[in-house]
């Protein structure tokens, strides 16, 4: 039988990829991750060696809209990171380059990556009272705005309905908290 149209498979649009680092700097090619299926819009690393006597970092967040060497940290409060070619450095067709960063690329270390695509290249979206920049499928959003502290604003998402979960961070504040809605 044939698909309904739109139909997808999961594993088109989410992956999760195992790794083990090589501690190669970009210069000398990186450490390319493939066998993603897909060219991922959003990738969330972590080592897999927590507790283990070898580097133990932080879950590193980089997406297509704010580019990638752009990393924001899950499990801090910190505001994003400045460009690090050393970290997720290219967002590829089949997965994606590290460098050396060892958060992302430690020799002999194990990690793990969860990819999610997207809509590849961010648009602007003007559906809100607040301008955004959105890449979206049809399940899935990144989305960046410039806020305008003003009371009821609402931020155009790109999904054709309401999303069921939105985690926002403040990305130029050292102890802005994550807020998540579900």
């Amino acid at each position: 039988p044939v698909p309904a149209e739109g139909f997808r498979k999961p594993q088109d649009t989410a992956n999760i990829v195992l790794y083990t680092g090589n501690g190669v700097a970009i210069g000398s090619g990186g450490n390319a991750i493939t066998g993603v299926g897909f060219q991922p819009d959003f990738v969330w690393v972590k080592s897999r060696d927590e507790g283990s006597g070898t580097y133990t970092g932080n879950h590193h967040v980089t997406d297509s809209v704010r580019g990638a060497g752009y990393n924001i940290y899950t499990n801090l409060t910190n505001a994003e990171s400045a460009l690090q070619t050393t970290s997720v450095s290219t967002l590829d067709s089949d997965g994606f380059t590290t460098g050396d960063k060892n958060a992302v690329n430690y020799s002999g270390d194990d990690f793990w990556a969860m990819c999610l695509k997207a809509g590849g290249t961010a648009a602007s979206n003007t559906s809100g009272t607040i301008t955004s920049s959105v890449s979206a499928s049809a399940h899935f959003s990144v989305v960046t705005y410039t806020g305008n502290a003003t009371a009821g604003a609402t931020v155009g998402h790109g999904l054709a309905a309401a999303p069921d979960l939105v985690i926002v961070k403040k990305r130029t504040n050292d102890v802005g908290a994550w807020f998540v809605y579900h």
